[in-house]
């Protein structure tokens, strides 16, 4: 399989698998653009930080947010 999550002009994740053309899970949460994004499908976690200064975690599988870490001191472009 060959996945790949984009971001919408809102902060929307949207998750799809590109060799069908299947696009499902939309991840909301964000409030302007995301930087980066950690994606582990065997554990349906996705991780994102963008200029909102939040962290998210996320659940691939139901779309439930799992964590937020709010008001980081700049915007988040990378994590380890």
């Amino acid at each position: 399989m060959a996945y790949l999550v984009l971001e919408d002009l809102v902060g929307n994740l949207s998750i799809g698998n590109v060799l069908v053309n299947e696009w499902g899970r939309i991840l909301p949460g964000h409030t302007g653009p995301v930087q980066i994004v950690a994606w582990h499908p065997e554990e349906n976690r996705i991780a994102s930080g963008g200029n909102d200064r939040t962290v998210r975690l996320g659940n691939t599988e139901n779309g439930d947010e799992l964590f937020i870490l709010r008001d980081y001191q700049a915007v988040v472009r990378d994590f380890a």
